[in-house]
């Protein structure tokens, strides 16, 4: 039985993709282990973190703070040690590396705590998305691109054949993460409804999405063509049946390419424009009066782009699991 912990945190700012990534994870890590596995997480966050994790059956402890978390990682010494997070505190790695003899596994972090991981994960930064597996000299294994994004399992059994993609743009889905800190949902809802064309459109926003009133007033005016989802369990379907998804780098746009959807990407900061734009199309809140012209000429990422099908998409979690569990 392999002992692990699992510390993620979600906020208005980050949203709730780190958490939602964590029980993804966590829940292949039981259903795909030999061994069998105990998984405790610890959260510094608020109390939606912990019932959306809770929820899913798992033991959660509220910390205070990263001194709090280390005396709990000190105190119960478990096997592996498990991050997701994009601020994993750099101190409190080098401490884990140092004093403990847990394995360290850091996803999607930023800072330098990577350098004190035993095997850490960035699927859509440090790479240009080339999938990459780089062993260091210490030992250290770093996992670099699409093939390592953690994908729930629907998205690899609801696919769509590419021949189904319409020609004539009928649902439009606009999904921008949990938090949507620039207010896409809004502001590219407006877009695409001072057009003239006949669509229907579907707008997923997170429990983080702060901005509700204000939307809920654009779609009473046009409650016949709009559809606000919340809580949603059925994402991979959603994006299946619509003929474009629009949305923000990260998860959500792979996501819709792996199901087959195409996708037009909206930035959220300078950070992803810098990372996405050598190889996609991305836009700011300055393009959005663009997008009848972008739709209209369909300059979208396509899932039949050969530079898409080389990424292999969500194809690594065995490997990540296998080498987390068994090495």
């Amino acid at each position: 039985m392999k002992r692990i912990i699992y510390i993620t945190d979600g906020n208005e700012v980050q949203g709730l993709g780190h958490v939602y990534q964590s029980k993804t994870f966590a829940n292949y890590l039981i259903s795909k282990s030999k061994v069998g596995v105990n998984i405790t997480f610890l959260t510094k966050s608020d109390d939606s973190v912990i019932t959306l994790i809770s929820e899913e059956g798992y033991n959660i402890i509220k910390c205070g703070s990263d001194s709090d978390i280390f005396k709990y990682l000190q105190n119960k010494n478990p096997d592996i040690i498990i991050f997701d997070k994009i601020d994993v505190n750099p101190i409190l790695a080098k401490n884990i590396k140092n004093k403990l003899r847990s394995k360290l596994v850091i996803f999607t972090n930023l800072s330098t705590a990577n350098d004190y991981a035993d095997i850490s994960i960035l699927a859509d930064i440090g790479s240009d998305f080339k999938n990459i597996k780089e062993i260091l000299q210490n030992n250290q294994i770093k996992y670099f691109g699409p093939k390592y994004w953690i994908l729930r399992p629907e998205f690899y059994s609801i696919k769509k054949n590419i021949q189904e993609n319409n020609e004539i743009i009928k649902n439009i889905l606009l999904i921008f993460g949990g938090a949507d800190p620039c207010n896409y949902s809004l502001d590219v809802a407006r877009g695409l409804l001072s057009m003239n064309d006949n669509f229907n459109l579907n707008i997923i926003v997170g429990m983080s999405y702060k901005y509700i009133s204000s939307l809920n007033e654009v779609l009473k005016k046009n409650k016949n063509r709009v559809t606000l989802l919340r809580n949603v369990k059925n994402v991979a379907f959603i994006m299946k049946e619509s003929d474009l998804v629009i949305t923000s780098p990260g998860i959500s746009f792979f996501e819709a390419l792996v199901v087959g959807t195409p996708v037009i990407c909206f930035h959220q900061d300078e950070l992803q424009k810098k990372v996405y734009s050598t190889t996609f199309d991305t836009y700011g809140k300055e393009n959005i009066h663009l997008l009848p012209s972008i739709i209209k000429s369909r300059r979208f990422v396509f899932p039949d782009n050969p530079l898409v099908k080389e990424m292999e998409i969500g194809e690594g979690i065995t490997e990540l699991i296998n080498q987390i569990l068994y090495n």
